[in-house]
């Protein structure tokens, strides 16, 4: 049986476009860049961790701990 288009899902492809993006992993990698500039500039040490086989997108330090972060995106539509 054939899919249903998704209308929401079109806007979604139809935004990212906009933005100059043209999927979804590049959209990713854009929101993780933001994350990073935004936590480097409120001054906290941030660490990537090697490959994509880790639960996590991030560390970050704080004075004596780390804080694990999982970077995500959601678009909505009004």
């Amino acid at each position: 049986m054939p899919r249903k288009p998704n209308p929401e899902r079109k806007q979604e492809l139809n935004d990212m476009q906009m933005l100059g993006l043209t999927s979804p992993k590049q959209m990713g990698e854009a929101v993780e860049a933001a994350f990073l500039a935004k936590a480097t500039m409120l001054g906290f040490p941030v660490l990537k961790p090697w490959g994509e086989s880790r639960p996590y997108d991030f560390a970050v330090e704080s004075g004596r701990r780390l804080w694990r972060v999982q970077v995500k995106c959601a678009t909505s539509h009004r």
